[in-house]
């Protein structure tokens, strides 16, 4: 097993101490540091799998969420200097949907795509309709992003999105992302994409911005 493979069994696992020691590790022998937080992503996703399937409970995916940001915060990773963009990609508002008060999967998808070029406008957890439209009205974002953790809130990420189709358009990019989503549920919605990978979220999120299409 090679040092990625072991940073992502790690995150799988939830053992901090393991995942810190292979992380400084693999920056030690010079493994590209995107590299290694594709390898970190790939743990959330994982563990988001296990979630889904009964194995994990949210107490799982919340601790597997604030490794992430523990190991993200390391100075050896730099990540604010070696990785972030100097070009602007444009304007996004994020937040966690009406009824759902979890903050660490759009935290992390929040610092990805800051450091991918994005301006973000974070309006927080349990945002009702209204207030993402007021924020599209005010700041005229390229995409909006919507956080979706609790199943019981899909309802509430559909009258979202229908209210924003109804003030603002048709035109303006939304993606949901959150262990509650999935193709079907992007479409009962109605978004233009979802995604459960931080990194492919974020590339979706580029594709949007340079006029490639929306793609589920």
């Amino acid at each position: 097993m090679d040092l990625l493979d072991m940073i992502t069994e790690g995150i799988v696992e939830l053992d901090e101490e393991k995942v810190i020691k292979i992380v400084k590790r693999a920056i030690v022998a010079e493994i590209p540091k995107i590299d290694i937080i594709a390898a970190l992503s790939e743990g959330l996703d994982k563990v988001g799998e296990k979630y889904s399937k009964g194995e994990y409970v949210m107490y799982d995916l919340m601790m597997s969420g604030i490794l992430y940001e523990e190991v993200m915060s390391l100075e050896e990773l730099s990540l604010a200097e070696n990785l972030k963009s100097e070009e602007k990609k444009g304007l996004m508002v994020i937040g966690t949907i009406e009824g759902d008060v979890h903050d660490i999967g759009k935290s992390i998808f929040k610092n990805a795509v800051s450091m991918s070029g994005f301006d973000v406008i974070d309006l927080g957890v349990d945002v009702p309709p209204e207030v993402f439209v007021q924020a599209i009205e005010e700041h005229a974002p390229d995409i909006v992003g919507i956080s979706i953790i609790m199943t019981e809130a899909i309802n509430n990420a559909k009258r979202t999105v229908e209210k924003i189709r109804e003030k603002v358009g048709a035109d303006l990019d939304i993606i949901i992302g959150g262990v509650a989503t999935n193709l079907k549920i992007a479409q009962f919605i109605g978004a233009d994409a979802y995604s459960n990978n931080v990194l492919n979220g974020v590339n979706i999120c580029l594709r949007m911005v340079n006029g490639d299409g929306k793609k589920y």
